[in-house]
């Protein structure tokens, strides 16, 4: 019974976040075309430009690969200027294409 308790302890007390949810949300035509993870995720039907995936529980030391392909539409040129499409490419460099957020909850011990 010692080592047993023990071990569920260590468990315990080595999980620092629990109910992981990475919600990935993209904007205009940028949409997820395929999920390459181990993880679920919805919506199960693709392509989609919001997608959630659920990790579960997180260990200490341990790390998690979110792979998935992404639809990144094409970039539109109006005039055929050099100076113009330089622009355009730091334009798109420097653009936000969505938002990301992890939430989770962490695990509490009361030891008595």
């Amino acid at each position: 019974m010692g080592p047993a308790f023990a071990m569920t302890l260590a468990g315990l007390l080595t999980c620092v976040a629990q109910h992981i949810r990475v919600n990935i949300e993209f904007d205009g035509e940028y949409t997820v075309t395929h999920a390459h993870s181990a993880y679920k995720y919805e919506p199960e039907r693709l392509p989609s430009s919001k997608i959630t995936f659920k990790l579960n529980d997180l260990n200490a030391d341990e790390k998690r690969n979110l792979i998935f392909q992404l639809h990144v539409p094409k970039v539109k040129e109006n005039s055929s200027s050099q100076n113009r499409h330089r622009e355009q490419q730091q334009s798109v460099q420097n653009s936000v294409i969505g938002k990301l957020i992890m939430s989770f909850s962490h695990r509490s011990i009361i030891l008595h």
